[in-house]
């Protein structure tokens, strides 16, 4: 499946909105109803439409629908003059995570229902639509229906999109890559003699911009010490979009300083698409570089990962994009550790009703039912000495960002140590890889990837050592031949015997 396939498909697919009757759905349920219907059993402690004049129940569900209401405006203000929703596309590393916008508002009440919303997949080239499975590592939340992805592979590449009803939601184009994506380390500003993260770039003459995608920072690798936190910027690149000057709202904005942010957005949202599609023309008419698939950088606004598949090969190849690097920003941190041992219930008064330690494995019912921990995955690796490198990839993961830690054996493997005492032979790369050169037969041992204090992972590696017989052709020829001759004098000696006594 080509890249201009892959457009035709993804400009099929439209977003239409959501929309929630179920106060009005209840009240028609209740009019036409008979009675004992379980309908118009409205329980206080389950229906967030009834708080029952409670204050605080009041102001909790009001926060939460005017939440919901907020997000439809929004949605609908994002649809843009054409009102349908742009996919987009994502670049992660293997072994990483991410998490996948269901592009709708979920109302307080839908959030309860995890089945009214369903994930479908399909891989490149397609083989078909299937729902997504979900598993330890892939889940839906409920408030927000987001998909959640951790430690992916290359074979989570493809297409996502949920559906809800007759309802289906512009597509996320997801590409995981391995070790072929260029990749560097850099530190926050506030490290002055340390390599920086790289800004914005305006290809002016092919009217393209160059940019970086930052992820949220990665909670602390420890807590109550120092430890580290990450996150990942994926060089990313779109059209470049010049916006008019404060006339671009127009005379009544500028008169009315309070003009709604609706009306302002609409006519932004005009204003550049009308510069957009001009541009456009312009580039068209000045250079080749958008012809055939150009149109891909309009379908997805948000842009497109600098060596995506998705992207023509004639916008790849311009020396801004090619050459740019993805970045992982590392800065140190520390966090208390939380203490959540020991779960207490209160009253009004502040006096304890009970108490639930947690650290010994009691829960109590108030909490409700404790999440299940994915189970810990474990690995064999069988290698030969003669093997120039290893890198070993952590293979589970606690549905976590926390950056991994490694150890050897019982040992801990501090990457600063490790490198000094190896001389560089084995260490911990950008990715939290463990790399293994010139392996060893002392190499052989468990290898254990932690995340916070708890385990995610083992990887048992095997270094082997291969029997190699050489064989001398010359010998073997010689020897081939002493035994055919064997063979035959035998022969020989047995028939003229067994002549012999014939004629006898």
């Amino acid at each position: 499946m080509n890249a201009q396939q892959i457009f035709v498909f993804l400009c099929l697919i439209n977003c239409k909105t959501i929309s929630s009757n179920s106060i009005g759905s209840k009240i028609k349920s209740f009019i036409t109803g008979k009675k004992g219907d379980k309908l118009l059993d409205f329980r206080i402690d389950e229906s967030p439409e009834y708080p029952n004049g409670d204050q605080q129940k009041i102001a909790y569900w009001k926060k939460r629908w005017n939440k919901y209401y907020d997000c439809l405006i929004t949605k609908y203000r994002d649809l843009g003059p054409y009102k349908s929703l742009m996919p987009e596309a994502h670049l992660v590393f293997e072994g990483t995570s991410i998490r996948l916008d269901s592009k709708m508002c979920v109302s307080p009440e839908e959030a309860v229902d995890t089945e009214n919303v369903v994930w479908y997949y399909q891989s490149i080239p397609p083989n078909g639509t299937t729902p997504v499975e979900l598993g330890d590592h892939v889940f839906v939340s409920p408030e927000d229906k987001f998909l959640h992805m951790y430690n992916v592979n290359i074979e989570t590449s493809g297409q996502y999109f949920c559906q809800k009803g007759s309802t289906v939601t512009a597509p996320h184009f997801l590409e995981v890559v391995g070790n072929k994506e260029p990749i560097r380390m850099v530190r926050p500003e506030t490290a002055p003699y340390a390599n920086h993260s790289r800004g914005a770039e305006i290809i002016t003459e092919h009217k393209l911009e160059v940019f970086t995608k930052w992820g949220q920072w990665s909670p602390c690798s420890t807590c109550n010490e120092v430890g580290k936190k990450v996150r990942t910027g994926i060089c990313m690149v779109k059209r470049h979009e010049v916006v008019k000057d404060e006339t671009t709202f127009g005379n009544d904005t500028a008169a009315n300083p309070n003009a709604t942010t609706v009306n302002a957005t609409e006519n932004l949202t005009k204003t550049t698409e009308r510069n957009h599609t001009n541009t456009y023309k312009r580039q068209a008419s000045s250079t080749n570089i958008y012809e055939g698939l150009g149109d891909i950088l309009q379908l997805f606004k948000k842009g497109i990962p600098c060596h995506s598949v998705l992207l023509p090969p004639n916008i790849k190849n311009l020396p801004p994009i090619k050459e740019r690097e993805s970045e992982i920003m590392v800065a140190f941190c520390k966090v208390p550790c939380p203490d959540e041992s020991v779960f207490e219930v209160q009253d009004d008064k502040g006096n304890v009703l009970e108490t639930a330690n947690n650290s010994a494995g009691i829960y109590s019912i108030l909490q409700g039912i404790p999440s299940v921990p994915p189970n810990i995955q474990r690995r064999t690796i069988y290698m030969d000495v003669s093997s120039k490198r290893a890198e070993l990839r952590c293979p589970g993961n606690l549905n976590s960002d926390t950056p991994i830690k490694w150890q050897i054996g019982s040992m801990n493997a501090n990457p600063q140590v490790l490198y000094s005492q190896t001389k560089g032979r084995i260490y911990v790369n950008i990715k939290d890889h463990l790399v293994i050169k010139r392996l060893r037969l002392v190499d052989s041992n468990i290898y254990s990837c932690w995340q916070g204090k708890e385990l995610a992972g083992t990887i048992r590696l095997e270094v082997t050592k291969k029997v190699q017989i050489t064989f001398n052709h010359h010998i073997m020829l010689t020897a081939m031949v002493l035994i055919l001759g064997t063979f035959l004098l035998v022969f020989y000696r047995a028939f003229r015997g067994r002549r012999n006594v014939i004629e006898g």
